[in-house]
């Protein structure tokens, strides 16, 4: 709890089942918007279900057409990658070899948005996204200590 990257910060863990990032507080255009990510792994058959919610909300004089416009661009790319998820899954262990670049666990692999965990080791690109923004949330919630 507590790592920070450029879609927020990571507020809740439940290992092997659930996960949730909070975006505080977004300002564009003399809007406040906020937004929650929350990715649980539900059981299925002999399988699992991905469920995949996200929220948020925008206060200002134009926060409503902005969230028109962030759920029609969100909602594609949600699609997309869920598509994604759902054929590397179907077809794990079903590959001679794995063409895809896998998650190493190593800190500089992450190379195009910045990450700072919660123990301050830090990895990407450095102000690029607002990590550190997000970091500054996650101690005064109470979070880092």
């Amino acid at each position: 709890l507590g790592d920070a990257s450029a879609i927020g910060w990571l507020r809740n863990l439940e290992p092997g089942r659930a996960l949730t990032w909070w975006l505080p507080g977004e300002e564009s255009f003399g809007t406040t918007m906020r937004m929650v990510t929350d990715l649980r792994l539900e059981p299925a058959g002999n399988g699992s279900r991905l469920v995949v919610r996200i929220s948020g909300d925008a206060t200002g004089a134009v926060g409503a057409i902005l969230m028109r416009g962030f759920e029609a661009v969100d909602s594609i790319m949600a699609i997309r990658q869920l598509q994604g998820i759902k054929r590397r899954a179907e077809s794990f262990g079903l590959r001679t070899d794995d063409s895809y670049i896998t998650e190493t666990g190593a800190r500089d692999q992450f190379q195009l948005y910045e990450s700072i965990w919660k123990t301050g080791e830090r990895a990407g690109v450095s102000g690029h996204e607002k990590a550190a923004l997000w970091r500054q949330d996650a101690a005064a919630a109470g979070v880092l200590i």
